[in-house]
């Protein structure tokens, strides 16, 4: 009976469209926000399936207080009060101008042929010194908005942190045991059927539960490698790093013009 084995065919061609159709879309979507011309293929800067490593805490909140945009204004506006403070205070001086003049000769009333002046600025009444308070009073505020920023940024790195290793591990355990294990069981459900103890029914349910195990992977590939941008991004930089490696996700499927020759291929 080859009807089964040519309904799951044909559920898989279905699922194969729509991931093309949504690869399309998405494509599409990406082509957009990177501002590339129309109908011009992406092609992936990295593949999904290769070991990312990543620096230690402390590195990456380094990185983010050097690089954050946020932190870089907020240290400069804080440094530019610091002048305005400095200025303000050199105002509170008496800005002594001394003047000097001499002549070979007498002058007509008969003074000596010299002078001296000094000038004495007014009494302020108290104006630098409220524009001294007035400063420092923002450049503590600046400072105490600093602080907050730097607070922010803390959270956003260790929340992008824990969501990445949170990611790798869930990719962990499908590439170490849920992908293998679903492996084994379609070979073991082909070797079943070749010994004659077995149905092609067999060997379908455990390409579909096979299948469904390397999609799941996929995704968590994916995620990781979404976690990993968001990382990035919290550190204003690159944080995580790829190696090459070479992971394989097989994909097998299962023909069959007759009950007696259904098997699964690519052997």
């Amino acid at each position: 009976n080859v009807v089964p084995t040519q309904v799951e065919e044909e559920r898989a061609e279905q699922d194969i469209r729509r991931a093309q159709a949504d690869r399309l879309v998405r494509e599409a979507q990406l082509g957009f926000l990177v501002g590339s011309a129309a109908g011009e293929r992406l092609a992936a800067a990295d593949r999904l399936d290769v070991p990312i490593t990543m620096p230690p805490l402390a590195t990456l909140l380094a990185l983010a207080v050097t690089q954050r945009p946020e932190l870089s204004s907020g240290r400069a506006e804080v440094a530019a009060l610091d002048a305005e403070v400095d200025l303000a205070r050199s105002q509170r001086k008496p800005d002594l101008a001394v003047q000097a003049q001499f002549t070979d000769e007498l002058t007509n009333t008969g003074n000596p042929p010299y002078k001296a002046a000094i000038q004495i600025p007014l009494w302020d009444r108290g104006r630098i010194a409220g524009e001294v308070a007035r400063t420092r009073a923002e450049r503590r505020s600046a400072a105490l908005g600093l602080e907050q920023i730097r607070r922010h940024v803390e959270v956003d790195v260790v929340k992008a942190m824990r969501q990445f290793e949170g990611a790798a591990a869930v990719l962990g355990v499908f590439t170490a045991q849920v992908l293998p294990r679903t492996r084994t069981i379609l070979d073991r459900s082909r070797l079943g059927y070749l010994s004659g103890i077995g149905t092609v029914l067999d060997i379908l349910d455990a390409q579909r539960v096979f299948r469904q195990a390397a999609l799941d992977t996929l995704a968590a590939y994916g995620d990781r490698a979404r976690a990993g941008a968001a990382l990035d991004r919290a550190v204003a930089g690159t944080a995580v790093r790829s190696a090459a490696s070479s992971v394989t996700i097989e994909s097998r499927k299962v023909t069959g013009a007759g009950a007696g020759d259904a098997a699964p291929e690519g052997e």
